[in-house]
């Protein structure tokens, strides 16, 4: 009877592994996309204004450039508003789409290059329009840059509540090796209802400064990132369930091109910013 028992376990066992699917089943309602609008307007300096030939050129004095920014993220937790006790939702991004430099918002070609150049200046840098959309193209207002910490490029966003299941940050960082998977909009690519996937290899964290843009900052190899990337999880399934493992904030490209690492903040350094900002904010501090 053992015999047979055994036999059975073992045939059901081989045929389980053989009909097993292959197919990537990623917590994809956990994905957003950001996006922001710009304007910016730069301004003669006082220098360029009293010039005979900025006078003559009949050149206006200040220009206004408009543009628009794009990044991946992740629903990460809901919450109540501590001061009106409406529902939220908390969303993981990279801190450099939230804050960015004024100049990368400005187009080559003329105004960036008169700024660098010190013949015009930043007047002012608004943001006119901000929003999260989730993977059934729902979209949502951005009420709260909570965080945005650029030690880490890490940042955190209360948005209207979405209807999209928050999905855990593992509390350690992966280990050299563990296979992940990414969901992204490399240069713009957003096809929901199926966003793009990709699988790579953790290579552990950067500690050679001369490498790192952020030390401690972790590498992948095998994924597909560009831009638009930014803020796109790395995600691991442990027990059955599927958590964060880290954001890829930054490719890293060889001088030749055609071989690119991605790097990003890894589970350690989001949670010590979700510690530290997120749980003082919920306590009114």
């Amino acid at each position: 009877m053992t015999k047979k028992l055994t036999s059975l376990l073992f045939a059901l066992t081989f045929f389980s592994f053989g009909c097993a699917s292959t197919k990537v089943v990623a917590p994809v309602d956990s994905f957003a996309v950001l996006r922001s609008s710009h304007e910016v307007e730069i301004c003669a300096t006082e220098s360029t204004k009293s010039g005979i030939d900025f006078q003559k050129s009949g050149m206006p004095q200040c220009f206004k450039s408009s543009t628009s920014i794009g990044a991946s993220g992740s629903v990460i937790k809901h919450f109540k508003n501590p001061d009106t006790g409406e529902d939220r939702s908390l969303v993981l991004t990279v801190a450099h789409w939230c804050q960015p430099k004024t100049l990368d918002m400005l187009p080559m070609g003329g105004p960036k290059e008169m700024v660098l150049g010190n013949y015009f200046e930043v007047k002012e840098h608004k943001i006119y329009d901000d929003y999260v959309i989730d993977n059934n193209r729902n979209q949502y207002k951005i009420l709260k840059y909570i965080s945005v910490d650029q030690s880490v490029d890490v940042c955190l966003l209360e948005v209207e509540r979405m209807q999209a299941k928050a999905i855990p940050i593992l509390q350690k960082n992966l280990e050299y090796g563990d296979k992940v998977i990414n969901i992204a909009t490399p240069w713009g690519f957003y096809n929901p209802p199926n966003p793009y996937l990709d699988e790579g290899i953790y290579l552990g964290e950067c500690v050679n400064t001369a490498s790192c843009r952020i030390y401690r900052e972790f590498n992948l190899s095998g994924i597909y990132a560009g831009k638009g990337s930014s803020g796109s999880p790395i995600l691991v399934r442990r027990l059955g369930v599927w958590r964060v493992g880290g954001i890829i904030h930054t490719v890293r490209m060889a001088v030749a091109g055609g071989t690119y690492i991605p790097m990003g903040a890894t589970a350690e350094q989001i949670n010590k910013v979700i510690n530290r900002d997120f749980r003082a904010y919920i306590l009114g501090k």
